[in-house]
């Protein structure tokens, strides 16, 4: 995956000149965030802000170096000045703008794909789900007005939920059974009644089939 990203970095920021060095600090980075080929691309573009702080830096960086030679040559009938002391950074002292940007775009990459995680996570176990309840014999017309919007940490809360919405179905095709549909109560679930305004028109297609069915039995 470093590899791949790599490529993806020197391709799409060429023209902004920067060193091996930086690309490859920031594949090493992206390559812990990214989990599949499809998100590369993705990752990539996250970096562009960061990455041109970065060439910012080195273009002033170029420029200090230059004057530092101009003024090199001009004075080579004086003495070398002695080379000024490095000061070292005082372990409390803030952290530089630039350094600040870098981080933030760092974060910012990492979130983006954590999303992408989450919502293939969500996708997967919708299909889980449905899978299940399928598999339970339940009908879409009933499920589906149960499922939206639900999200689920595991697969055993799937299954509990799923084995809900069946007994929840058996519930309410027992009602059927034994009263006409205009004695029928809305279905429940989940202890909260339903009004009948909210039920959708799958679900009361739903009804209408199984009443039907009932009454030429």
């Amino acid at each position: 995956m470093f590899e791949q990203i790599l490529k993806g970095l020197k391709t799409k920021y060429k023209d902004l000149g920067l060193s091996e060095n930086v690309l490859k600090a920031t594949a090493e980075f992206l390559s812990g965030a990214v989990k599949e080929e499809s998100e590369i691309e993705t990752a990539v573009a996250g970096v562009e802000g960061m990455l041109k702080v970065q060439q910012s830096i080195a273009d002033q960086n170029r420029t200090y170096k230059a004057k530092i030679e101009e003024l090199e040559k001009s004075k080579t009938a004086e003495p070398t000045p002695k080379e000024p002391k490095k000061e070292e950074p005082k372990p409390n002292e803030e952290m530089p703008e630039w350094a600040k940007k870098l981080m933030e775009g760092f974060t910012a990459v990492t979130q983006k794909v954590e999303g992408f995680e989450k919502d293939k996570q969500n996708l997967s176990n919708e299909q889980k789900l449905i899978s299940k309840l399928k598999e339970l014999g339940v009908n879409e017309n009933f499920y589906k007005l149960q499922i939206a919007g639900r999200t689920f940490q595991n697969d055993e809360e799937i299954e509990t939920f799923a084995n809900s919405v069946k007994d929840a179905e058996a519930g309410f095709l027992q009602q059927l059974n034994d009263t006409k549909l205009g004695d029928v109560n809305p279905p429940s679930f989940g202890g909260k009644d339903i009004k009948a305004e909210e039920i959708s028109p799958d679900v009361q297609a739903y009804i209408k089939q199984k009443t039907q069915n009932n009454e030429g039995n």
